[in-house]
């Protein structure tokens, strides 16, 4: 997710206590994680309740301002320096795709400033840095892009984007453990994982999830698993070639660089590293992906039989 600092600023960019962070722009633009009114203590150790707005800012690293913002988590913003106070305005998505061809242009043709910066979000709840390998010489959709900022030369500079990397979230094996009580004839669902090691954790969910067993995409925040999502878009691999799965009419799939792999035998699952897939001794490879490849969509889970 990279790294993150936290520290209050007051309205001069000062920081308001001990805390020790690098330097900031003079403007600053991020994704709001939080916005309310909080309680803090001064460099004189006195308490004092302010508005403040915590966001995680193109550099990678997480501020709170003070201020006031009328911004909702996952809303972009810039905070700059006032006279008297800082001042939160929103930054609007580019309205269409003429309003974003500039951009759309430049990530095509890989034009990225030497200094850029790009950050992408998912509803304010999972964010991080996106490296410009992952993006460069792609068509991204109008609909993906949050902010931009062109430098001079028409290269990017700075963007930010609505959850295109698909890096955000984790990916596995769910297991539906369904039984049914004989008395009753009752059914429960109990439920648990698998990622890259050969351990199955517990998820208890929130309320009732309809989902099966099979492969899944996990949101993981604070370390623990708060949502479950079967992963229903497939291809049945006909063979592999470096990053690349071909079907039998010779559509092609990226593979994901973190492509976590699954050998089911009868209810048994175990995973297997991805080299072992190279080697061509399965009949029946199923590879799932999270979204289609003209929005970066990879696939991210394959199952071998």
């Amino acid at each position: 997710m990279g790294d993150r600092v936290t520290a209050l600023l007051d309205k001069d960019g000062n920081i308001a206590g001990t805390t020790e962070i690098g330097s900031i722009d003079a403007d600053t633009v991020g994704i709001v994680l939080e916005n309310g009114k909080s309680e803090y203590y001064d460099a004189d150790g006195r308490k004092y309740s302010t508005d403040s707005i915590k966001i995680y800012a193109l550099n990678g690293e997480t501020y709170t301002f003070e201020g006031y913002s009328s911004a909702k988590v996952g809303d972009i913003v810039r905070v700059s320096a006032g006279k008297e106070k800082n001042v939160i305005n929103n930054e609007n998505p580019p309205k269409n795709a003429s309003a974003a061809k500039d951009v759309i242009n430049a990530v095509k043709e890989g034009k990225f400033a030497s200094d850029a910066k790009i950050i992408e979000n998912y509803r304010g709840e999972l964010y991080g840095r996106v490296e410009i390998s992952e993006i460069s010489g792609k068509t991204l959709d109008y609909s993906v892009i949050l902010f931009y900022e062109l430098a001079s030369d028409g290269s990017v500079k700075s963007l930010i984007l609505d959850n295109y990397t698909g890096n955000l979230f984790e990916y596995g094996y769910l297991f539906d453990n369904e039984s049914t009580d004989s008395m009753t004839g009752k059914t429960t669902h109990t439920y648990t994982y698998m990622l890259d090691d050969n351990i199955e954790y517990n998820y208890t969910p929130k309320g009732t999830i309809f989902v099966s067993s099979g492969a899944a995409k996990f949101t993981v925040k604070n370390g623990s698993v708060s949502k479950v999502e079967n992963m229903k878009s497939s291809i049945e691999i006909h063979n592999i070639s470096g990053d690349t799965a071909y079907t039998e009419k010779g559509e092609k799939y990226q593979i994901s660089d973190n492509v976590r792999v699954y050998s089911v035998s009868g209810a048994k699952v175990k995973p297997i590293d991805y080299k072992e897939v190279l080697s061509g001794e399965y009949a029946h490879m199923t590879g799932y992906y999270d979204k289609s490849a003209e929005k970066g969509g990879k696939i991210r889970v394959i199952i071998v039989f």
